[in-house]
């Protein structure tokens, strides 16, 4: 970590935290792992109540992470045997190659790139290891290419990889009404095709959906319009007896890069 980092992360924890908001966004946004490896490090005076709960999130995270990566190469050496060139991404090789550390990154699937022609075997293989898809698999030996999917999803109930939703937490989404909703427009944008890609004010009320509640929504569409981000800071440098005004100067920003009515299909940041 550069020391200007570690700098800035010393300063704010010197000051009032809320250490709840604190793990909540670390979780959300997936650092969990990150927070646990540098914060008490920049920070020693970090309560220990914190800390312990990180390291419980690290010690699950580590779990899962192993449990993983151990399926991943178990299935990449089932494909070498059949001659299938496997591209494995994402997971536990961006971990590595990220952080040197498959544990750093929260990951919950793996991803594999395979040649289209090859599907009729991969789907054996996955079979046999006690995977299942959902998908339709409209493919068999000589199928041409040209009609396999270019994406099929594999889960394994059975070994936990893939636990079942909790029947009581089900049954609370279905008596959600905009948790319903909402699902229904995932899975539909999930399962199409040609899905469009969404569109900044799309994207932004997809994620204003997600949270629980209208005060919780607004609250997210307030944060997002004034709280300052990397690209602000980047754009303008001002003296830090200034910095409030980049509370006033980001909405500004959005309006002019983003345009009243115009849509591009990034989140703004």
């Amino acid at each position: 970590m550069e020391p200007v980092i570690a700098d800035e992360i010393r300063r704010i924890a010197a000051g009032p935290l809320d250490w709840d908001f604190l793990l909540r966004e670390a979780a959300e946004n997936s650092v969990t792992p990150l927070v646990a490896r540098h914060l008490p490090i920049c920070s020693p005076e970090t309560p220990v109540g914190v800390l312990e709960k990180l390291k419980a999130s690290v010690r699950a995270n580590a779990a899962r992470s192993l449990k993983l990566t151990a399926e991943l190469i178990a299935l990449l050496d089932l494909l070498r045997s059949k001659d299938v060139l496997a591209i494995p991404y994402k997971g536990p090789v961006l971990a590595v190659q990220a952080y040197g550390d498959l544990t750093l990154r929260e990951f919950q699937d793996l991803d594999i790139i395979v040649r289209q022609r090859d599907m009729p075997e991969v789907h054996k293989i996955m079979t046999g290891r006690g995977f299942r898809t959902n998908s339709p698999v409209p493919f068999s030996e000589g199928t041409p290419p040209v009609a396999i999917s270019g994406e099929y999803i594999y889960r394994d109930e059975a070994r936990g990889m893939d636990a079942p939703m909790p029947a009581e937490v089900r049954g609370r989404i279905h008596a959600d009404l905009a948790a319903t909703a909402l699902a229904r427009d995932f899975e539909a944008r999930l399962l199409s095709r040609a899905p469009a890609p969404l569109g900044s004010a799309a994207r932004f009320d997809l994620r204003r959906r997600m949270l629980a509640g209208k005060r919780a929504g607004w609250a997210y569409s307030l944060r997002l319009t004034l709280a300052p981000a990397q690209e602000d800071w980047s754009g303008l440098h001002l003296p830090r007896v200034l910095t409030p005004l980049y509370f006033l100067l980001r909405p500004l920003r959005l309006l002019r890069k983003y345009g009243l009515g115009r849509e591009r299909p990034s989140q703004p940041s």
